[in-house]
């Protein structure tokens, strides 16, 4: 586990450096290492939670992204006072293919963990780590 998030590091400070401030490499480190342990932490989770129907975790899961997201934007729309942002037909369509590749994964995901066969499944799903 601990040579996994050095790789992360790793990877993470490969990177050529770019116009930003040296503040935001570290917090794109601190980030990516706390949305492995995150990760980690759901399959836990989702182990324990074999006697429960995947669909009922995925319904709250989704649930809890819809809240969130509308946390964020509300809290954007009250720091800038603008409203929101209005995107392109192709961003929306991008958009929506990447929901449906998370859709697909959670689904992988939390069916892998809960039928106790989940050692393939959990490395493509560290992939996640670096996609966040």
């Amino acid at each position: 586990m601990a040579a996994s998030y050095g790789g992360i590091i790793g990877i993470l400070l490969s990177k050529p450096q770019t116009s930003h401030a040296e503040g935001t490499n570290y917090l794109g480190i601190i980030l990516t290492l706390a949305m492995a342990i995150i990760l980690g932490l759901l399959n836990v989770l989702n182990r324990k939670l074999k006697n429960v129907h995947y669909t009922v975790v995925m319904y709250y899961h989704a649930m809890c992204g819809f809240c969130m997201a509308v946390l964020v934007i509300a809290i954007g729309y009250h720091i800038s006072g603008s409203p929101l942002r209005i995107y392109t037909s192709r961003q929306y369509l991008l958009l929506f293919f990447c929901c449906c590749c998370d859709c697909l994964a959670m689904f992988a995901n939390i069916m892998a963990f809960q039928s106790d066969s989940s050692g393939f499944v959990s490395l493509i799903c560290y992939i996640g780590v670096l996609y966040a």
